[in-house]
């Protein structure tokens, strides 16, 4: 469990190019290390993530990013992934998510 914030997405740490209509989120860097791994070549790039908001809403993603800001648990999610837990003026959504 965690929270759940948008960005804009460009090339992301694993290493392909993204936009802002790809289902996809960024792992905080806790959940997302993997020091036997070149960032691009971490196994949890192109995992695909199941998010549940607090309504039960829920997105599929697929893992393309690193967020080194968010906490252990968060996501940083694509707009597309975002809007379909939450309107963009509440932010943050609190979320739970799984591989």
């Amino acid at each position: 469990a965690g929270k759940g914030t948008f960005f804009s997405p460009n090339r992301g740490s694993c290493g392909w190019k993204n936009t802002k209509n790809d289902l996809i989120v960024a792992v905080n860097a806790p959940d997302m290390a993997n020091k036997k791994h070149a960032s691009d070549e971490n196994p949890n790039c192109g995992r695909m993530v199941e998010i549940v908001n607090a309504s039960g809403d829920k997105v599929k993603a697929q893992v393309a990013d690193t967020c080194p800001e968010c906490s252990k648990g968060d996501l940083d999610l694509s707009p597309a992934a975002f809007i379909k837990l939450a309107p963009f003026k509440q932010g943050i959504v609190k979320i739970r998510w799984r591989y």
